[in-house]
Parts: structure tokens; sequence; C-alpha cells
């Protein structure tokens, strides 16, 4: 008596092997996000025109986590006469407006125009702080590359009479989450 071959399942190919995360992605896609929104303002302003603030304070936190109620006192304590610059309300701005007005979405490329368009305005010329920024990796890049170029600035400007204009950028960052603001509060109070 003959035996049938036994009757073989196709093999099922092996699957393919996760591709690699590429982690630098955001980061190539905050150098072409910079690249675009620093080559505008030097069209439209001029590169001598980019005068950013001494000092920027970053002020970040959850909802509650008392960004308001820290920018009065960062303000006094850093002898800040303009109010910060609220992100939120940045994209509640008639600019921002008109980009949803078009049909087009605020994205990290737009808030990091609109910032910096704001940053240079002349009441932040000593120092500003910006509550909500940044929110996303792609802004935190953008923030470094903006160090790095005022930076440059500053050595390009140094000996010239515009000199006086560009100062070395120094940029503080302070996280508070309603825990830690109320064990602070109740720290002070006790004392």
């Amino acid at each position: 008596m003959a035996t049938e071959p036994a009757k073989t399942q196709p093999e099922t190919p092996p699957a393919a092997p996760a591709a690699p995360r590429i982690t630098d992605l955001e980061i190539k896609d905050a150098q072409l996000i910079f690249g675009a929104v620093w080559q505008k303002l030097e069209t439209e302003l001029g590169r001598d025109q980019l005068r950013f603030p001494k000092e920027i304070i970053l002020l970040g936190g959850a909802p509650g986590a008392g960004k308001g109620s820290n920018t009065k006192f960062i303000a006094k304590a850093r002898g800040l006469t303009c109010g910060p610059i609220v992100i939120s309300a940045l994209l509640d701005s008639p600019e921002a407006r008109r980009i949803k007005d078009a049909g087009s979405m605020v994205g990290d490329r737009e808030v990091i125009d609109l910032l910096f368009h704001h940053l240079l305005h002349p009441q932040f010329r000593d120092g500003v702080i910006l509550d909500g920024f940044p929110r996303t990796k792609v802004q935190v890049e953008c923030l470094k590359l903006l160090v790095d170029k005022m930076h440059a600035l500053r050595r390009e400007f140094y000996k010239t009479a515009l000199g006086i204009h560009v100062t070395t950028a120094k940029t503080e960052l302070v996280i508070k989450s309603p825990r830690e603001w109320f064990a602070g509060v109740s720290k002070a109070g006790a004392k």
C-alpha cells in the first residue's frame, strides 16, 4: 500500500523586522521649519534688525499649575515691564485666525513664525516670559536653534554700532506641577 505524501502547508514568510524608529526626524523637521521662518524674518526685516529679547523665561506646566500666578512674581523679580506672551492667546490672535479661516492648521511652523515675530516687538527687548512654550519636540529644537542664531548675531555684530542691540541670549525654564506649587506655598506659609 502506497502512502500519500503528507500535505504541507505553505510556509508563511517571516515577519519583516520592525523598521528602526528615526528619532531625529523631528529634529530635521525643526531645522526645516526654523530655516524657513528665519529666512522670512531676514527677508522682511533685515539681519541687522533681528533684535530678540535679552532674556527669555519659559514657563511651562499643566493647566492649574500656577503659571499665571507666577508670571507677575517672576516679571517683578526680573524687572520686566511687559506682559508675558501667552501661547494660547497667540494661537487666537488675528494672524492665527487668518490661517484658520483660510482652512489651514496652526502647526509648529506657524507657531514658531508667530512667536518669533512677537519676540521682535520692542517692548520685549529687555526680556519676556513665554507662557506655554515649547509644547512639542519640534518647538524645543526650534528654540535651541534660535538661541544658537542669537549667539551668532551677537558674534557678528558685537564690535559694530549694532552691538548694543544684540545681546547674548539667556533662557530659563520654569516648570511647576500643581503638587509642587502647593507644596512650595505651604512651606513658604509655614516659615
